[in-house]
């Protein structure tokens, strides 16, 4: 069970809660010690894992986060009472070093060993399967050509990928709905001037999130 002190402290960092402990105002900061926040938490995690619920939680570019939020992730994942936990983070391995504060938290956790896996781009036969998995079946002949236009201006990187497949789909060059074929024929001279703004919009949002 949580006290009213801990009851407060997950309100405030995580809003939604409020609807959970029926609370109708909105939580002021609680003045509370790291520690006492740091053991809020953990007891809520522990709260939501069990062997029958096991907890997943997933977290994105970690090389951007804060000295708290580290020493907390080092807490959590020092409790020995804390089972049926999996967590997954990512980060950009060329903004991270040896001497980076993320690799320095990650050293100094003993009770498990943290598995690093680095991630390779897609190469040009896994873009042109995933076309293939997308797009309605008698689309393959655009496979190629889409696949080999998309590759060498991604480079096989995810997100640019993702990004490029929507924008096609909302041009009308691909379709993903069975049954429906693509609005007007694939030419990647029609499609290149769209390309280069949409990277100079990605490259401008992410700097925009790191500021």
């Amino acid at each position: 069970a949580f006290d009213y002190s801990g009851i407060q402290v997950l309100c405030f960092l995580v809003p939604t809660l409020n609807k959970l402990f029926d609370i109708q105002s909105s939580i002021s900061q609680p003045d509370a010690s790291k520690t006492k926040i740091h053991n809020t938490l953990l007891k809520f995690v522990k709260f939501l894992t069990s062997e029958e619920h096991p907890l997943i939680i997933a977290l994105d570019d970690l090389q951007w986060a804060d000295i708290e939020s580290l020493e907390f992730l080092t807490c959590l994942l020092s409790h020995e009472d804390i089972k049926h936990l999996l967590l997954i983070g990512s980060f950009r391995s060329n903004e991270v070093d040896c001497k980076h504060p993320l690799m320095q938290h990650l050293g100094a956790i003993k009770t498990v060993l943290p598995t690093i896996i680095e991630l390779q781009p897609l190469t040009l036969e896994d873009v042109n399967q995933m076309l293939i998995d997308s797009l309605p079946k008698g689309a393959d002949d655009d496979v190629k050509a889409i696949g080999q236009f998309i590759f060498e201006k991604t480079e096989g990187l995810p997100l640019y990928l993702h990004q490029f497949m929507l924008d096609l789909c909302n041009k009308g060059f691909i379709s993903m709905k069975q049954g429906q074929n693509a609005n007007k024929p694939f030419d990647k001279r029609m499609y290149a001037s769209s390309i280069s703004k949409l990277i100079e919009k990605n490259s401008s949002d992410l700097k925009s999130i790191q500021t």
